[in-house]
């Protein structure tokens, strides 16, 4: 997660603060400041915003008129207040963890737009209360070819790192001959993803049968017709609002 942060929300070099000195004036409420400083930073991780957001002329006109006395922190100061977050809430999950008996973990290889490879791996376990819990153990950037033996040593170092490496009784993944094989070197029960599965049937039935195949090639035909022509676009928007549809 630092290493994402750090990659996508690293502009602190590039453009100057626009709010002022980080720490300037004092707010009466400090209790009210906290609490607003957390929402900021709730806003910011849920929705993925990056950290020069809170230095954006919209967002502080907004938050002048919300709170004429709150001062927005600057970027640099939203940006060690989301790694703060992050280590307590890790902090957190290693605690839990650390009561769990045993652990199941699910791996993937993907790609993001900019074709960076990336190895996903989550851990899941029953807590004290039987409830099932769910943690991320890390979206690792994975520059290295997608062998067996650097996918199982990249998956080995985060479980060391978690402190989990004796307590994984499975790991579920696709049926990729690399990932299987890196599960093997771990001396870990693979377990094949049962919605992977699934997929791969549906796929293949779908590519057997001919009668679907005809029919999915005029779909994309008509498809194809209707985003080619703003025209033709336009009229089926027109039918569509006489018949009481939605485009």
């Amino acid at each position: 997660m630092l290493r994402h942060l750090r990659a996508r929300h690293n502009t602190d070099q590039r453009q100057q603060s626009t709010t002022g000195p980080c720490n300037s004036g004092q707010y009466p409420d400090m209790s009210k400041k906290k609490m607003l400083d957390e929402a900021i930073v709730d806003m910011i991780i849920k929705d993925g915003q990056p950290f020069s957001m809170v230095e954006g002329e919209g967002f502080t006109n907004l938050m002048k008129i919300l709170d004429p006395l709150y001062k927005v922190p600057c970027r640099k100061t939203v940006k060690t207040m989301v790694e703060e977050r992050y280590q307590q809430n890790k902090k957190k999950a290693e605690e839990d963890l650390k009561k769990a008996s045993a652990v199941s973990l699910t791996a993937d290889m993907w790609t993001s737009r900019n074709m960076d490879a990336y190895l996903g791996v989550t851990c899941h376990y029953l807590s004290d209360d039987l409830d099932l819990s769910t943690v991320l153990l890390g979206v690792q950037y994975f520059p290295m070819t997608h062998t067996a033996a650097h996918i199982a040593e990249a998956a080995s170092t985060m479980m060391a790192e978690w402190g989990i490496a004796d307590k994984v009784c499975a790991m579920v993944t696709d049926g990729a001959r690399n990932i299987v094989a890196s599960v093997n070197r771990l001396s870990i029960q693979n377990i094949h993803c049962f919605a992977h599965l699934l997929n791969l049937v549906v796929k293949k039935s779908i590519s057997q049968t001919s009668e679907l195949d005809t029919m999915r090639s005029k779909a994309r035909k008509i498809v194809g017709h209707f985003k080619s022509s703003c025209t033709a676009k336009e009229k089926l928007a027109i039918t569509q609002s006489s018949m009481g549809s939605h485009s």
